[in-house]
């Protein structure tokens, strides 16, 4: 995702009073939602403690694709409204909601900026999808050393000159590199998206897959650095 507004600016979408908005407060009013098995499930499943702090009508909105409340696959209203909001908040040109958690936007970012036979940096530690998303997008992976706490015995951030070397072996086999894929922050609470490291990138001309799924990416900082 790359910087383009302020962080929160979002009041230039404001849903209220809109058709989207009145959909949904015509179907949670009218109890169409509970028609669904799905929403019917949830609020039936609710923690009384959850219900307690975020009030009994908060999972009515909880909606699955009903008629008249856009689709995931090709939002054209309601949903479509909300991402544009979100890549407002997240200071990012473009935003994706996804299902099926992290594995599904890792798959769709691999198939998006790989070509077969392409090579892609890795972490060895990176998230377990990462295996299933080279497949799927018919690359191959070299792997770049990250640093190791030895007093904690835990991997931390790539560096420059990792970055550097994984490059030169790679091309001197003849493989084409195209991008670099990071985890930030790790596991551990390590963060890889330094300025160094997306300088290195840079430098050999790679594509950039951060994978933020420990954390909220709020910070319009971090995205202008992957730029």
């Amino acid at each position: 995702m790359f910087a383009r507004s302020p962080l929160g600016a979002c009041s230039s979408l404001d849903l209220a009073g809109t058709r989207e908005h009145l959909d949904l407060r015509f179907r949670v009013r009218e109890g169409l939602a509970r028609r669904s098995l799905f929403t019917f499930l949830v609020i039936r499943g609710a923690h009384p403690a959850f219900l307690k702090m975020v009030g009994s009508k908060f999972l009515d909105y909880d909606l699955t694709e009903l008629s008249g409340l856009d689709f995931l696959g090709s939002p054209t209203g309601v949903i479509k409204n909300a991402q544009e909001l979100a890549a407002e908040a997240f200071g990012a040109e473009r935003t994706w909601f996804l299902v099926n958690g992290t594995t599904v936007g890792i798959h769709a970012a691999f198939m998006a900026t790989c070509r077969p036979g392409d090579t892609v940096l890795l972490a060895r530690n990176c998230h377990q999808s990462t295996f299933s998303a080279c497949i799927l997008a018919g690359v191959d992976p070299a792997f770049v050393e990250l640093q190791v706490d030895q007093s904690l015995g835990v991997a931390h951030a790539i560096t420059v000159e990792s970055v550097a070397l994984s490059v030169r072996k790679a091309r001197a086999d003849g493989r084409r590199v195209t991008a670099l894929m990071l985890v930030s922050p790790s596991y551990y609470g390590a963060c890889r998206l330094s300025p160094s490291a997306c300088q290195a990138r840079r430098s050999a001309s790679l594509g950039l897959v951060v994978v933020q799924l420990s954390c909220t990416p709020l910070l319009a900082k971090l995205h202008s650095l992957a730029r």
